[in-house]
């Protein structure tokens, strides 16, 4: 037998660990997103004076419930915000019916004007 040549060596490769990069956690707050509070069309303390002034149309003093209520309807349907309240005058009990409020007395007129064109009385106030 004839002698064979002698095999190449073929270098193996020494295992070689593998050391993940160390994680940095930085601690963060929570996103917090604001809810936005809802804005009521009329509350009891808009009555009361506030350091900016509010407009509001008057728009009438009713002695029979289905007139406000009529109006007051006619008024929302035209995307006004239009609130009743309930008086109690020297001539008995009477509702108000009132479009407001707002912040600009220019919004008010504009309001009033669209009031008027409705065959509404419409009055522009400050409070």
């Amino acid at each position: 037998m004839a002698a064979q040549p002698p095999k190449p060596a073929i270098a193996v490769p020494k295992p070689v660990a593998v050391v993940p990069a160390p994680v940095v956690v930085t601690p963060t707050a929570p996103v917090r997103v604001p809810t936005p509070l809802p804005v009521p069309l009329y509350s009891p303390e808009m009555d009361q004076p506030a350091e900016v002034p509010l407009y509001y149309v008057n728009v009438g003093l009713f002695s029979q419930p289905e007139n406000a209520e009529n109006a007051h309807d006619r008024l929302l349907e035209s995307k006004l915000p239009s609130v009743m309240k309930e008086l109690k005058t020297a001539k008995g009990r009477q509702i108000r019916v009132r479009v407001g409020p707002y912040t600009s007395e220019q919004q008010a007129y504009d309001a009033a004007a669209t009031i008027r064109a409705m065959k509404l009385e419409a009055r522009v106030i400050r409070q």
